[in-house]
């Protein structure tokens, strides 16, 4: 249905130029077309009659509250990838001009579901739709996301205890040290997801992080930072925490222990855009594996952030249904 999706779009602003992974994830996400409830190739009752149980079987919670609401709504809608993907892509998002949500697209390739609507992996896409509906409720107050640095305050935490968490299974830190890996994940979540220029994300370490830091660290760091310009995704983070002379670990090993400890289809959805970011924290607090085996970060942290989400995005997110 090429020509119905046209008028739909999943682009966002969180991409800047240099975010080669986020703008791969967007071209494969939108190669994803949807089919018609009328396809005979499909039997679409089979497949939303084995959501619907398995939904009542699980345990009530916001997963299963808002696929509900999206299932009651017809929402959800079955698709394929035209085009040879270079990673998974479980779902697509439709989002109509005036921010809202048209409908979520589950890949049947990648979720296993076959002609005849069955699937081993109906678990997976409930918790495909709900990702989705983050990513969604995101995209759709794109001008809040930005300033809310309440949120990102917590993102940024996140980022500096998956980073100690991959690198630090055999090393000791200093109090220096771990005060230089969190303003560094914070500099460049604020330019890889926020898209601020140098001079504004030196400007919100020394007023935003001044608190949560040691000062005295703070001070010494951010003359330092000055020497960063070049730096503007999170692939760059090792090559700063060298520069600071925080570690002397290799730059690439960062990313590798990243992959090996977290797989690749988890490593690229948090060096993507932040709706992307945000989604994977929420998701991988979860037991699914939709995005690979990952124990959650810090859980009581990773819950924080889905409240917040729920009650300022999610629970504000609009519809407008697609029909096809």
């Amino acid at each position: 249905m090429p020509a119905k999706l046209n008028k739909f779009t999943n682009t966002t602003d969180f991409a800047n130029s240099d975010n080669s992974i986020a703008n791969s994830l967007q071209k494969t996400e939108q190669s994803v077309l949807v089919y018609s409830r009328k396809n005979e190739m499909i039997d679409f009752d089979v497949f939303f009659t084995d959501m619907r149980l398995y939904l009542k079987k699980m345990p009530k919670n916001n997963v299963t509250e808002n696929v509900l609401n999206l299932l009651n709504r017809n929402g959800i809608f079955l698709g394929r990838c035209e085009n040879k993907k270079e990673f998974a892509i479980y779902s697509r998002i439709l989002l109509t001009n005036d921010n809202k949500l048209a409908g979520v697209i589950l890949e049947i390739g990648d979720l296993n579901i076959s002609r005849n609507g069955e699937t081993n992996n109906i678990d997976d896409c409930i918790y495909a739709v709900y990702f989705a509906l983050i990513r969604a409720s995101l995209k759709c107050r794109k001008e809040e996301l930005q300033t809310d640095f309440d949120l990102h305050k917590l993102c940024i935490s996140y980022l500096f205890n998956l980073f100690l968490k991959s690198i630090g299974r055999s090393n000791t830190f200093n109090k220096f040290q771990l005060d230089g890996m969190y303003l560094s994940c914070a500099y460049i979540y604020l330019k890889h997801y926020l898209q601020l220029n140098h001079s504004s994300s030196l400007s919100r370490l020394n007023r935003n992080f001044a608190g949560v830091v040691d000062n005295d660290n703070l001070q010494k760091l951010l003359p330092s930072f000055e020497l960063l310009s070049n730096y503007n995704t999170l692939k760059d983070i090792g090559k700063i925490l060298i520069d600071l002379n925080v570690l002397t670990i290799s730059p690439n090993k960062i990313l590798l222990l990243l992959i090996q400890n977290f797989g690749k289809l988890f490593y690229y959805n948090i060096m993507g855009t932040l709706p992307n970011l945000i989604a994977t924290i929420i998701i991988t607090n979860y037991p699914t594996n939709l995005l690979g085996d990952i124990t959650p970060i810090n859980s009581k942290l990773q819950e924080t952030i889905e409240k917040i989400i729920i009650q300022n995005y999610l629970d504000k997110l609009k519809y407008s249904i697609i029909s096809v």
